[in-house]
């Protein structure tokens, strides 16, 4: 079996187990086999290192909190306590391809980089199903390029098949719950190398208990306010129609989402946490409002020169 020390799988896990076993295989594995943290959220079983005894590998890290401490605290704990160049996050319903860490060692082997990614698929149901998102891969550029294709795209950008030089990393915002991943990303990372690999890397699993389905509501309220994040930005670097798009994309959703109650679920949720999406949003949006407004009255060239007299220099 061949090993390397230069990162640290992750798996982060709290109860669910049904996946679990397929997810720490797929690192078990791997054609050159990374270190593996499992991080327990304090489930009220011990199903999970039951799992790891049953295969004895003895390169592995069982850790298991006391109480839960919420989903990005428990990523950045094990972060914080990996002892490796790379991390990675892999969710316990995900599965990776035999080949990843082996194509991530030749990537960082032969580029001078800070996050490596690549293509994933869709598993429903154990069948392999094309990601809808348009993810474009970069295949060697610096972070800012991100936030022009999210401006362009959406936010798209997978976590989930990232794996990222800890030295370059502080920690996951954990104070709310919400798009926390995507909030490092377009927020930390415009100088940071990114590299991106075509191959399809990791197979995102959806189902009825996926994380992302059962908080979509505050992820979308939280992706608000990273559009206005990217927005910023834009305009410091000057890149005004990108800017625009942002601004709208971010715009948009905040209507979209104000129209039903599910808006004000999520504002008195991140209210009560004083969250960033919360202020962000009120000092962003809503107070700037009545710019977004004029691209119903008026021609959009003249919306573009207003807000632009009002941002240039920010």
């Amino acid at each position: 079996m061949k090993k390397t020390d230069k990162l640290t799988i992750i798996i982060p896990t709290y109860e669910r187990i049904e996946f679990f076993e397929e997810a720490y295989l797929s690192v078990l594995n791997q054609t050159i086999v990374p270190k593996i943290m499992v991080i327990d959220n304090g489930s009220k079983h011990n199903e999970f290192n039951h799992i790891i005894t049953k295969y004895s590998y003895n390169d592995v890290k069982y850790i298991k909190n006391k109480e839960n401490i919420g989903m990005f605290a428990n990523w950045n704990k094990g972060i914080k306590l990996s002892t490796t160049e790379f991390f990675m996050i892999l969710g316990d319903d995900d599965k990776l391809e035999n080949t990843y860490v082996e194509r991530f060692l030749k990537a960082e082997e032969e580029n001078k980089l800070d996050i490596y990614y690549t293509n994933f698929m869709c598993l429903v149901r154990n069948k392999k199903i094309n990601n809808k998102e348009k993810l474009k891969i970069l295949k060697k550029e610096k972070g800012k390029k991100l936030l022009e294709l999210a401006a362009k795209d959406g936010m798209t950008f997978p976590i989930i098949s990232s794996c990222i030089r800890k030295s370059k990393f502080k920690e996951f915002y954990a104070k709310s719950h919400g798009s926390n991943d995507w909030l490092w990303i377009y927020s930390k990372t415009e100088n940071l190398n990114i590299y991106g690999d075509e191959m399809i890397g990791l197979l995102y699993r959806r189902h009825l208990k996926n994380d992302s389905l059962i908080n979509t509501l505050y992820t979308r309220y939280s992706k608000i306010a990273i559009y206005y994040i990217i927005y910023i930005k834009l305009l410091k670097n000057k890149k005004y129609i990108y800017a625009y798009l942002a601004y709208l994309r971010g715009f948009l959703e905040y209507c979209i989402m104000n129209t039903s109650s599910n808006f004000l679920i999520a504002e008195k949720y991140n209210l009560k946490n004083r969250s960033i999406y919360y202020r962000i949003i009120k000092k962003g949006y809503v107070k700037n409002f009545p710019f977004m407004l004029k691209l119903y009255k008026y021609k959009i060239i003249i919306f573009f020169n207003k807000t632009f007299k009002r941002y240039k220099g920010v």
